[in-house]
């Protein structure tokens, strides 16, 4: 299954491999047929059509906590899922609906133990909305192919997720890092959304890359913030951020506009061999030519 088909995978074909894959489905085939014909007929199917009440997601819940116990188990489902993204390679329609279907949702979740899933490949849409991670939370070295929300998670204990590519948006707006978020080498592919998080603890970003839009509006960085040489090919924006220890850029690279109107510096942020994109940026905006003179940004009182 790891190589396209000439011929387009049936329908049948489809939702029987879908069971294989994910026997949690089982129960739910005639609808997953439905959404199916729907999505190949050109039909609108929203996330309300996918909501397929607390039986199925207590069952896909219960499958998700079941195979990050049993690591091969996961592997296996990943490995399925990615073949199964590759027969219909051409339908991503499709494959939007199955991903949702399929999801790793761990939503409003309390994860009491520590939490490991270092190296894991996550295939289909990821949700932790509003989670709380009780113990160390390790997502290192993860690759996320598609869509992942931590809105309004919480992270008690450290958590990492350095060396971690996130290849379509990625939120985590509202989190809150109570202790050191180590966050270094990551790649995010898609848009970074870091609006309003709070990170208690030393926040490192350090060499990681940003390649769509980094939000970091709002946030609020109580003890160090470490990104220097983090490289921005699109906009970074730190409107209103309030950074009150150490904020390091150093070696960082803007490609595109950066903007810092309205943020808080406790102390003057280190820049040494930051790179800021030349040209004009909009009103209220930090620009480049502003750090000509004095190497720094202004410190608001």
């Amino acid at each position: 299954m790891g190589q396209a088909s000439s011929r387009s995978i049936s329908s049948e074909e489809l939702a029987d491999a879908l069971l294989a894959t994910d026997p949690w489905l089982r129960t739910f085939r005639e609808t997953l047929l439905t959404a199916i014909a729907r999505v190949r007929a050109g039909r609108v199917v929203d996330a309300a059509m996918l909501d397929w009440g607390e039986q199925a997601l207590a069952h896909r819940r219960s499958a998700t906590l079941g195979r990050l116990k049993q690591r091969d188990d996961w592997l296996k489902w990943a490995r399925c899922l990615r073949g199964l993204r590759q027969e219909i390679i051409g339908e991503p329609d499709l494959w939007a609906c199955i991903s949702r279907i399929c999801q790793v949702d761990l939503r409003s979740l309390c994860i009491e133990a520590a939490f490991d899933a270092s190296g894991l490949e996550f295939p289909t849409c990821t949700a932790f909305d509003h989670a709380t991670f009780a113990g160390e939370a390790w997502l290192s070295a993860c690759t996320f192919e598609d869509q992942v929300s931590f809105a309004g998670a919480i992270f008690e204990d450290i958590a990492v997720l350095e060396r971690s590519n996130f290849l379509s948006e990625a939120s985590f707006v509202a989190v809150k890092f109570r202790r050191a978020a180590e966050l270094r080498s990551i790649r995010f592919c898609g848009r970074a959304n870091f609006e309003r998080s709070t990170f208690y603890g030393d926040a490192w970003l350090a060499g990681s890359r940003f390649c769509g839009c980094a939000n970091f509006a709002g946030a609020t960085f109580h003890a160090e913030a470490g990104l220097g040489c983090t490289v921005f090919d699109n906009d970074a924006r730190f409107v209103g951020a309030r950074f009150h220890d150490n904020a390091g850029f150093e070696g960082a690279r803007f490609d595109a506009c950066a903007r810092f109107g309205e943020a808080f510096f406790a102390k003057p942020p280190r820049l040494t061999g930051a790179a800021f994109c030349v040209g004009d940026a909009p009103s209220g905006n930090l620009l480049p030519s502003a750090f000509a003179a004095c190497g720094t940004l202004p410190v608001r009182e």
